[in-house]
């Protein structure tokens, strides 16, 4: 089975969508027990599929009306994003941040979430009904965020432009020069 691609929209309100091929496969709202959201649904939501990378948007208190966001809400913001890092980061697949105006630039958006749900309906015409209300727009941002995702990666043995192949940086381990040398010598060894 081919692996799919996810992203999120972090937040009380935000959501976890699932893209292979350009199509919406499955898309679920974060989920919350009394206004906070469980770590533990969390981290089942985001293994519902097997997934080749992951785009979690980078948030940060945002101004309104020329001021910031109080202390509470900044705080519930930046622990939903972390909870969602954490979920996403034990599952050792490619991470991305991409800032909103990353990911919004490669589809010509704005900060005007109805054209994120506009694009949403339209890229997605068989899942047009979620994204039918003004509250759905962060389900919709996440979708795109996922077709992001899948459209920026790039496989872990993609070919350069002088066509050698080349791996995606894995997993490095920050090791000591005695574990170094125990290693060579295990290696030497076989």
């Amino acid at each position: 089975m081919t692996p799919a691609f996810m992203g999120i929209d972090p937040g009380q309100s935000g959501a976890i969508a699932y893209v292979r091929g350009g199509k919406l496969l499955d898309i679920c709202d974060m989920p919350t027990i009394d206004k906070e959201i469980s770590p533990a649904l969390l981290t089942q939501m985001v293994r519902m599929h097997v997934v080749e990378a992951v785009a979690v948007e980078k948030v940060w208190a945002a101004p309104t009306q020329g001021r910031t966001q109080g202390a509470q809400t900044s705080f519930k913001f930046g622990k939903a994003h972390g909870m969602a890092l954490g979920a996403v980061g034990a599952l050792l697949v490619a991470l991305y941040e991409p800032t909103p105006q990353t990911w919004k630039k490669t589809f010509g958006l704005n900060a005007d979430k109805e054209r994120s749900r506009a694009l949403a309906t339209k890229l997605f015409p068989d899942m047009a009904e979620l994204f039918k209300f003004k509250v759905n727009a962060d389900r919709a941002e996440a979708a795109l965020i996922a077709l992001w995702c899948e459209r920026h990666h790039q496989g872990p043995n993609y070919d350069r432009p002088d066509g050698a192949p080349e791996r995606l940086p894995g997993l490095r381990l920050r090791l000591r020069d005695s574990d170094r040398e125990r290693l060579a010598r295990h290696r030497l060894a076989r």
